[in-house]
């Protein structure tokens, strides 16, 4: 598939217009959402203390306030970006433009992502259990009937394609496509996961973390320079952060219960994103193989021709 032509003058101030824009507009979300809570539960319970207390506590324990909070913030940085595009390209915004014109091979790459994925944590939790980094704690739903297991995991399903699609549109189909366009693909690529690393300072304050983040940011958007489509990359983010959702240690970060429980035993956080970091190397090495193999053998057919 290619990815239709269309510059902008300064792809840089772009970029930093998206980033600066979007930590503006996410604070600005969470700050009205947490004076809201607070106020609301203020009124009604009659005490600012309390009415602060309980408004902490909600944001720490309720399901529906977190995916609430998470699914406007994806949206929100889908709409600056679009705008920031229109703004500096002065032309309508098209999904064609970022490398999203549907085909008959986009959900086949959405699925793609999700198997590749699925393979990526079988080996990263039997890894973690043949070393006792984890171990199995049981099935997370025990005590609650089949009907809400599946219900929780269709929500955290729903939930989880935002980020999938949302980052994936503005880090790589916006920063990156359009770096691309008067810079070296490495160099965009580079810029694209520095920016999509710290767009979630908020959510990982550790630097192991972080640069988990960065090099899987560079690992979805060598897969895009790659494919010039946004789907498989956004089938790997989807399906990564599934997956992650419903199988791990404690809760979920939407504070649901998980379907596949873990127990740390040693220091497993760090040795959980050293092992991600690796899998998502290995992919970055798998895909360039793939590729350059494809490419030597699409270069002798045209000789022979």
């Amino acid at each position: 598939m290619k990815i239709k032509d269309n510059k902008v003058k300064n792809p840089i101030k772009l970029a930093l217009s998206v980033m600066v824009t979007s930590f503006i507009g996410i604070y600005a979300w969470m700050i009205l959402l947490h004076v809201g809570v607070q106020v609301y539960e203020s009124k009604k319970l009659g005490s600012r203390e309390l009415g602060k207390t309980v408004s902490d506590q909600l944001f720490n324990n309720n399901t529906t306030l977190a995916i609430v909070s998470y699914v406007v913030m994806e949206i929100i940085i889908v709409l600056i970006a679009v705008f920031m595009v229109k703004r500096f390209n002065k032309e309508s915004f098209k999904l064609e433009h970022i490398g999203m014109k549907f085909s008959k091979n986009s959900i086949k790459n959405i699925l793609s992502g999700f198997a590749i994925v699925s393979i990526m944590y079988i080996l990263l939790y039997s890894s973690m259990l043949l070393f006792r980094i984890v171990d199995y704690k049981g099935y997370g739903f025990s005590n609650q009937s089949p009907l809400y297991m599946v219900g929780t995991v269709l929500l955290v399903l729903i939930t989880t394609a935002f980020p999938g699609f949302c980052e994936e549109i503005v880090f790589r189909g916006v920063i990156q496509n359009y770096l691309m366009k008067k810079y070296s693909t490495t160099v965009a690529i580079i810029v694209s996961s520095l920016c999509f690393s710290i767009l979630h300072v908020g959510r990982y304050s550790d630097l192991m973390s972080l640069f988990t983040i960065v090099i899987i940011g560079i690992t979805l958007g060598y897969i895009f320079a790659k494919t010039k489509s946004l789907y498989l990359s956004i089938g790997i983010h989807f399906a990564w952060d599934f997956l992650g959702s419903i199988i791990g240690v404690g809760k979920s970060m939407f504070n649901t219960n998980l379907l596949i429980n873990f127990e740390n035993i040693k220091n497993g956080d760090f040795i959980a994103n050293l092992m991600t970091i690796v899998l998502f190397i290995g992919l970055f090495i798998v895909i360039k193989f793939i590729y350059k193999k494809y490419n030597t053998k699409d270069s002798l057919e045209k000789n022979a021709i």
